[in-house]
């Protein structure tokens, strides 16, 4: 199954994982992609939607998502987050990790074998930081010991062939419609625009695609849109203007509005966190 994604990283190496221990107020629309992936949650509060389910993780609380799993995340305040991804490998190819999905979601402090959970976490934490000589072998192991802990002390369904044909139809779609978007997101586009790309009624399109994604396509479209354009916020100099209009935001005022929505700051505010992050990671 291909990575859906807004940029091509944060995808892991094929024996090392992708880890990220700055993350901070999380906002990813709907996706999926082929690796396992760990949230811990270390400050504040995150909403997370699933493909069946709506999840507000709180700090400690620890979740996972399989490969194909299409799942969204959303800031409600200020948060640290860890991020782990990396791509599974089963002996003999005897486990189909992408047709698992785990049933106790997240993972609380309450949970039996939560310290140990915790415990392999913070321990990749420390080697992916401190990167003593040996650290990818130390946290492979870790890597290993976590999927071993989760294969023994969570529980888990398989999804059956009816809901692999709809988990399908979901994940083919939000493809589509992510693809195009790459490519038409700095144009004018509707809801009818989509629809009729897509051969469904708009009324059909609007409903399946929500059903899908947890959101509505006119919020997807706003939210990949802010996304760019953080970015170019990130990596150049351009203007809040210049960047609004360049990610297809017809006007300032509206970029302003949306942009305070979902990361719950303002640009100015957004550059300047940035600029300050940088700059402590370059005196480290």
């Amino acid at each position: 199954m291909e990575r859906i994604y807004f940029e091509d990283i944060h995808c892991a190496a094929d024996f090392y994982p992708y880890l990220d221990f700055s993350m901070e107020n999380i906002n990813y629309i709907a996706h999926f992609h082929e690796e396992i992936e760990v949230i811990y949650v270390i400050t504040g509060e995150l909403n997370v939607n699933t493909e069946n389910q709506e999840l507000r993780l709180s700090k400690g609380d620890i979740c996972f998502f399989m490969p194909g799993e299409i799942h969204s995340f959303q800031s409600s305040e200020n948060n640290h987050i860890y991020i782990i991804k990396y791509l599974p490998h089963s002996p003999n190819e005897k486990i189909n990790f992408a047709q698992l999905r785990v049933t106790e979601q997240p993972l609380s402090p309450k949970h039996p074998s939560y310290s140990a959970f915790r415990d392999s976490i913070q321990n990749i934490a420390a080697e992916g930081t401190m990167k003593e000589w040996g650290y990818e072998f130390a946290v492979n192991q870790q890597i290993n010991r976590l999927t071993c802990l989760f294969l023994r002390n969570l529980n888990f369904v398989s999804i059956c062939a009816e809901n692999r044909k709809r988990l399908e139809k979901r994940t083919q779609l939000l493809k589509q419609v992510s693809d195009y978007i790459k490519k038409h997101y700095t144009e004018p586009l509707c809801l009818d625009n989509m629809a009729s790309f897509c051969g469904y009624s708009r009324y059909y399109f609007a409903h399946y695609f929500k059903e899908a994604t947890g959101m509505s396509f006119m919020d997807y479209l706003a939210a990949f849109r802010l996304e760019r354009a953080a970015v170019r916020m990130e990596v150049s100099g351009e203007s809040f203007t210049e960047i609004a209009y360049a990610c297809g935001f017809q006007n300032i005022r509206t970029f302003n509005r949306m942009f305070r929505k979902y990361y719950h700051i303002t640009p100015t505010e957004y550059r300047r966190q940035q600029l300050l992050q940088n700059a402590d990671r370059g005196n480290e």
